[in-house]
């Protein structure tokens, strides 16, 4: 069994229309807030990849906005398209889980550490 631990935020400036939903992770769809909460990632699954999307309120994944992904004990892929984020999450060992760091934010600002 894969755990998949970790936690993912939303660092856009506070304003109309930069919600992010998440999809892929509950039965339900996830929404972030720029001013949280955030998301804390505790998920078992048998498969070692874990996939989901993200999607801005405003419709529009266009630079600056971007998403960053740290990974430990595995590997992360982000396409970007038009109008959502897909992730993927691929664990290297079901003995120990994947901690996941994800991070959306405008790419002139730095995540916070």
């Amino acid at each position: 069994m894969y755990k998949f631990t970790g936690t993912l935020k939303n660092e856009f400036y506070a304003e109309e229309g930069v919600n992010i939903t998440v999809k892929g992770l509950e039965d339900d769809r996830i929404i972030l807030a720029p001013t949280g909460p955030w998301y804390d990632l505790d998920k078992e699954q048998d498969s070692s990849t874990l996939t989901f999307t993200l999607t801005p309120s405003s419709g529009t994944t266009e630079e600056p906005r971007t998403v960053g992904v740290e990974v430990t004990n595995g590997s992360q892929n982000v396409t970007t398209q038009p109008t959502h984020w897909e992730v993927e999450i691929t664990g290297s060992s079901d003995s120990e889980p994947i901690e996941v760091q994800l991070t959306i934010f405008e790419a002139e600002m730095e995540p916070e550490e």
